[in-house]
């Protein structure tokens, strides 16, 4: 049987890949294991909001991580500026630095438990400006406002799709445009780039990963997005 940690690392591996109900899985059998490892209590009632019920097919710990999986065929959708960096940044020094002076191991538990809560809730609500000009940027291609929507462009991308351009890739997707919920459960923050990764349902029920660059200049501006398998890699 896989340890907490173990599965915790597949957990992680799987939400950075767009594979949301793996995660879950994964998720859902440290709860059965060690419930209060880490953050899981959290991460576990906010995938269960969002309505994810563990796989009956197999185990967490004997599936494989499909990187980039989704119910729809078809290649990935994906606009970026070409002089965009990347912005990724590893978790795992977020996770060090516990000092333990004198303390007992239970201590040292629960100050770390403290810290991973408070990064955890930091980076959801630094980002819930730049998560609501997504949300937006989706609310007017499902009103066929693509004007408003093509607004929320940072310049740099309006030089790389036009308005035509976006007009013509959102009416010929309607299952990915034409939404009904966006959600984005792996944020992160640097400097003044964001980057949202997460998944958007349409009205006829597909799920689509998603992935969201975006950049603070005056107001947050999207430079790139991808929308389709293997957004996440």
């Amino acid at each position: 049987m896989a340890t907490p940690e173990e599965l915790y690392t597949r957990f992680t591996a799987a939400e950075a890949s767009g594979d949301f109900q793996g995660a879950f899985d994964y998720l859902h059998e440290i709860q059965q294991q060690q419930p209060d490892y880490r953050d899981v209590a959290t991460r576990y009632a906010q995938y269960r909001e969002q309505g994810y019920e563990p796989s009956h097919t197999t185990g967490a710990a004997d599936r494989e991580t499909t990187v980039g999986g989704s119910s729809q065929g078809g290649g990935a959708i994906r606009r970026r500026n070409q002089s965009e960096g990347d912005t990724s940044e590893s978790g795992g020094g977020r996770r060090r630095g516990c000092l333990i002076v004198a303390f007992g191991a239970f201590a040292a538990l629960f100050l770390c438990g403290i810290v991973a809560g408070a990064v955890f809730f930091l980076g959801f609500t630094t980002t819930d400006v730049s998560v609501g000009v997504v949300d937006d940027f989706f609310k007017a291609t499902t009103a066929g406002d693509i004007q408003r929507a093509y607004d929320h462009f940072h310049p740099q991308l309006q030089q790389e799709q036009s308005l035509q351009d976006l007009t013509q890739v959102v009416q010929s997707n309607p299952s990915i445009f034409q939404v009904s919920s966006v959600n984005f459960l792996n944020r992160s923050v640097v400097d003044a780039e964001a980057t949202l990764i997460g998944e958007v349902t349409g009205r006829d029920g597909t799920r689509t990963p998603a992935r969201f660059d975006l950049r603070f200049d005056d107001v947050w501006k999207i430079v790139g997005y991808e929308l389709g398998p293997g957004v996440a890699e």
